[in-house]
């Protein structure tokens, strides 16, 4: 659990804290020939730097865990 120094708002902490801040998203994109493509992104909050990890059509456990290594 992260806690917040004494006085100082979350806002503030997130604030100071962006550089080290990471996150993650599937994107599902349809093409225009109907295929289904799983798209796993980091975005750095620091930054504001969009990462893509990997493309697949068949989304997986595995998959994913081996995207994630890999970065």
């Amino acid at each position: 659990m992260i806690r917040r120094p004494a006085g100082q708002t979350w806002r503030q902490f997130l604030a100071a804290q962006a550089h080290a801040i990471a996150a993650c998203d599937f994107l599902v994109v349809e093409t225009v020939l109907l295929k289904r493509l799983y798209v796993l992104v980091f975005i750095e909050h620091g930054t504001r730097r969009v990462h893509l990890a990997g493309v697949t059509a068949n989304s997986t456990g595995a998959w994913t865990v081996q995207q994630c290594a890999c970065r």
